[in-house]
């Protein structure tokens, strides 16, 4: 009964490998899909957000820069 129970076990293990290593390839070749448009259009929009975000910090730098100039001049 143990060995029957040993050999259940092992079958199980190498079963549960086998399906773990499926996920991984089937995830890295949706990844890499030129035609992944979902995962696409995030990076873009990833992309959009922090060029949003230097856009703003850059606004602010050049308000300062300006106000210094300002005191500067005076």
């Amino acid at each position: 009964m143990e060995i029957a129970i040993a050999i259940l076990a092992a079958l199980v293990g190498v079963l549960v490998l086998l399906q773990g290593w499926q996920m991984l390839q089937s995830r890295r070749k949706r990844n890499n899909n030129p035609h992944n448009l979902d995962g696409i259009s995030a990076k873009l929009g990833d992309i959009d957000k922090k060029l949003g975000d230097i856009g703003s910090q850059m606004g602010r730098m050049e308000q300062r820069l300006n106000d210094i100039w300002d005191k500067v001049k005076d």
